[in-house]
């Protein structure tokens, strides 16, 4: 399933004790999905950290290879990839270690 990106959470720590940044969003059915993302899980390495690393960079690309746990989660084991169609210009796609607006 294809997703647009609507919002990256700061993290947050959870009542566990572990930390995890929430990402939620619209599905191509047009539902609201949110996925909780572990940095001391093993998904986090293999998929999420590039592109959490983007923060709020991350609005509004599309990503797809989503599987729904349920109705409004997003599995974080999920294979993901960015839709291509929001990738015009690969100059342009944001990167976490350098911005593309910088101030002078």
């Amino acid at each position: 399933m294809i997703g647009e990106v609507i919002k990256v959470h700061k993290p947050k720590k959870g009542r566990k004790g572990n930390v995890y940044v929430r990402v939620e969003f619209k599905l191509e059915n047009g539902n609201w999905a949110k996925t909780d993302v572990c940095p001391g899980f093993r998904n986090y390495n293999r998929m999420w950290k590039r592109l959490i690393g983007w923060g709020d960079d991350l609005i509004g690309y599309k990503l797809d290879g989503l599987k729904l746990k349920n109705e409004f989660t997003v599995d974080a084991d999920s294979d993901i990839s960015i839709v291509p169609e929001k990738n015009i210009n690969p100059i342009e796609t944001p990167n976490p270690k350098t911005r593309l607006c910088k101030r002078p």
